[in-house]
């Protein structure tokens, strides 16, 4: 049982993992905290909850799904909260995200309705048993896709030319305008994968 409750833990910590790892790629890049992160978390919840109405698969097939959804989401709210304010004090940034946020919130509400909903499982319920110690599937499922994602965004950042790029607009914007980097284009994938990573955890969340 104790193992069990730690494998439900680790699985929690995993999500959230995403979650925070989303969130500091675009504090990095835009030096702007971004409030409407967690409402990201909860859209790819109801995403997950649309899609899985109209293909009734398991949440693992449909997290590619969820997570391209969301990066397109992603760049949409750089169009709306970032860009028309990123030469103004970082204030204006903060505000504009809060009110998308609460637009996000009312709006699933006025779809979705107050009740609380249930997002697809990632994997089918049940458990594995090795060496007399019951792990459940699900719980083993949300680690191994954070493990996976986690190293891909590493991948992505320290071994490709996108990653350096988007790396040289993090740490000096000037510079990498300076080099030719399309500093808007780097800014809007940053929000794109945050908003992807979020998409995961939000899925793997769901059904928690």
């Amino acid at each position: 049982m104790l193992l069990q409750i730690l494998a439900n833990a680790l699985a929690l910590g995993a999500s959230y993992a995403l979650l925070a790892l989303g969130f500091v790629l675009i504090l990095n890049a835009t030096s702007a905290v971004n409030f409407t992160h967690g409402d990201m978390v909860m859209a790819s919840g109801y995403v997950a909850i649309a899609l899985v109405s109209v293909l009734p698969v398991p949440g693992a097939l449909l997290l590619p799904l969820v997570m391209a959804v969301m990066a397109v989401l992603g760049v949409v709210f750089s169009w709306f909260a970032y860009f028309p304010l990123k030469n103004r004090p970082p204030v204006s940034v903060f505000i504009s995200t809060i009110a998308l946020g609460i637009v996000f919130q009312n709006s699933a509400n006025a779809i979705y309705g107050a009740e609380p909903r249930k997002g697809p499982p990632l994997l089918s319920e049940g458990f594995f048993e090795v060496a007399g110690i019951t792990i459940g599937k699900q719980a083993l499922g949300i680690v191994i896709v954070a493990i996976v994602l986690i190293a891909a965004q590493h991948l992505l950042l320290n071994r490709t030319g996108i990653g350096r790029r988007l790396r040289a607009t993090a740490q000096d914007r000037p510079m990498a305008e300076a080099i030719g980097i399309r500093v808007n284009r780097m800014i809007a994938l940053t929000f794109a994968l945050g908003a992807a990573l979020a998409g995961a955890a939000g899925l793997m969340l769901s059904n928690t």
